[in-house]
């Protein structure tokens, strides 16, 4: 079935012990119906990437803690799709070793920026 799944997106996932059990994830979503667009394809090859560098069949809370650290941006905030599609798989890879540290809805908390109104002085008002 891996004609159905971007072969150029694929073959960048590094082969570990991973790999074959995101071909299935993805065949599972999309049997249900579910896109899975390029973007997703790339957060899946960067959280499959990192697996491979731990020597380990189950992920790890510490693996988790590592991978997404890993991948904090710049100014501290993660990619949410990172984290969502990171929550997924880690769930579906539980249904074949139940040992697997599912990560949960609060892992880790969403930074809130206050909204802050912007006021329009006279001058810039007439310029407008």
């Amino acid at each position: 079935m891996r004609n159905r799944i971007r072969d150029t997106i694929l073959d960048q996932f590094t082969n570990g012990f991973f790999k074959p059990y995101f071909i299935k994830f993805i065949e599972l979503k999309r049997g249900k119906g579910e896109k899975v667009v390029d973007s997703t394809m790339y957060v899946m090859k960067t959280i499959n990437n990192g697996l491979s560098l731990f020597n380990s069949s189950v992920i790890t809370k510490k693996m988790a803690d590592e991978i997404l650290i890993m991948k904090k941006e710049h100014d501290g905030k993660l990619n949410d799709n990172l984290i969502s599609t990171f929550r997924q798989f880690s769930s579906f890879m539980s249904m074949f070793y139940p040992e697997t540290f599912v990560i949960p809805p609060k892992y880790l908390r969403m930074q809130r920026r206050p909204f802050h109104s912007y006021i329009f002085s006279e001058e810039e008002l007439k310029h407008i």
